[in-house]
């Protein structure tokens, strides 16, 4: 199914072209996992199944696709105020914990601030961040603290030391050494990474590909 608009409003309709679900909600995802997200009348964010069910009801700040069974939500009252935590697909809660800043799961992990102010904040009252990888039951699954981190894709993932990238492996060991300024995914499992003014395809022992 697909979302469309109709007046204003949003719903889905089939490869076909027929209306499946109505149109009665400000904004309207894609279906990941069995479950879209979906904007309320009331300006909330919550999930309804391909039938049209609300099954997690419009109550959240924000919200973000499931991945892995997990659904990053905002439980903030306003825009100021950061309280990220992660629900299953029931609505329940996977850990108490809340999180000034979050990314969503991926490959089991998901990567949250462990150290930090979330945004906006005043340059004058920033801090140095420290991001770290959580399991599903909010409990950490490294001792270490990254300056920023993004989520395992084919069981490796970015991270970042001292201004320079590098990649972990899902024990958390680097395999390749903090060097790059930047690193990008590509669809065959390497990556893209730029030293300097050059970027390389390099696959994951840092041995550059042609």
């Amino acid at each position: 199914m697909f979302p469309f608009e109709s007046e204003g409003l949003c719903g889905y309709k089939d490869d076909k072209g027929t209306v499946v679900i109505e149109p009665i909600y400000l904004n309207a995802g894609v279906f990941c996992e069995g479950l879209a997200v979906v904007t309320g009348q009331n300006g909330k964010y919550g999930f309804i199944d391909m039938s049209g069910r609300e099954v997690i009801p419009c109550v959240y700040f924000e919200a973000y696709d499931f991945n892995s069974g997990a659904a990053l939500v905002s439980l903030a009252a306003h825009i100021d105020e950061d309280r990220w935590t992660y629900i299953d697909k029931q609505g329940n809660r996977l850990t108490e914990k809340e999180f000034a800043l979050a990314r969503n799961f991926s490959e089991d992990y998901a990567v949250v601030l462990k150290e930090g102010f979330g945004f906006p904040v005043p340059p004058r009252a920033d801090i140095p961040k420290k991001w770290s990888f959580i399991d599903k039951s909010g409990h950490f699954a490294t001792e270490l603290d990254f300056q920023d981190a993004r989520g395992f894709q084919n069981g490796y993932a970015w991270v970042k030391n001292n201004g320079k990238w590098g990649v972990a492996d899902k024990a958390f060991n680097l395999v390749v050494a903090y060097q790059y300024d930047e690193i990008r995914a590509l669809d065959n499992g390497s990556f893209s990474a730029k030293k300097g003014d050059v970027w390389v395809n390099t696959d994951f022992s840092g041995r550059e590909i042609p």
